[in-house]
Parts: C-alpha cells; structure tokens; sequence
C-alpha cells in the first residue's frame, strides 16, 4: 500500500499574521514599483516635449494610458503600458477637437 504524503501550508509553519504581512510587504513593494514606472513615463514625456507638464495634462495623460492600455477580464493591465508619446497625441487630438467645437459654438452666438 502506498503511504499517503500529507500537503502541508504554509500556515502550518508560521502564524497567518505573518503570512499577511509579508504579503502586505510584498504589494507595497510592487505598487512603489509601478509609481516608479509612471513617474518615468511622465518624466520621458516631459523631457520629450521639451518642457514640463502642467497637473492636468498629466491627469489627462494618466486617464487615457488607462482607457488605451489593454486590460484582462479582472481589470489589470494585460500588456505594458501605452506608450505615453501615443497618449500625448491622443491627448492632443482631443483637445484641437474641443477647440474647434468651442470656436464654432461661438460664431454661433
């Protein structure tokens, strides 16, 4: 007769705190890397530019890397990032048609 092998947890060599913790640990250190890689992105944008961004711009750059990144069935990002030179365009794409939908309506006043 084969001996059946036990599956042992981790919970039965450290207490759940300290399993907690250490994963709490560990998404910290995966959110502070992935600020990193946005506060690059921004600063490469920047410097792409040739000048700094005002908060709105980069708000506005933040919302449409979201909106254009793929994302997988529980909303995380499923690729890299859009690259924040196509966001810009975007962006810039955006605004000429606010511009221009703001000075037709006021010929029209």
């Amino acid at each position: 007769m084969k001996k059946q092998r036990r599956k042992y947890k981790l919970t039965d060599f450290l207490p759940q705190q300290a399993i907690d913790n250490f994963i709490q640990k560990q998404d910290e250190i995966k959110l502070q890397g992935k600020i990193e890689i946005i506060e690059d992105n921004l600063g490469d944008l920047a410097e792409y530019l040739g000048r700094d961004m005002i908060e709105a711009e980069e708000l506005a750059i933040l919302d449409i890397v979201d909106k254009y990144t793929p994302k997988d069935g529980d909303g995380n990002y499923a690729f890299d990032l859009l690259p924040f030179e196509y966001a810009w365009k975007i962006y810039e794409t955006e605004l000429e048609k606010k511009r221009e939908l703001l000075v037709k309506f006021l010929r029209e006043l």
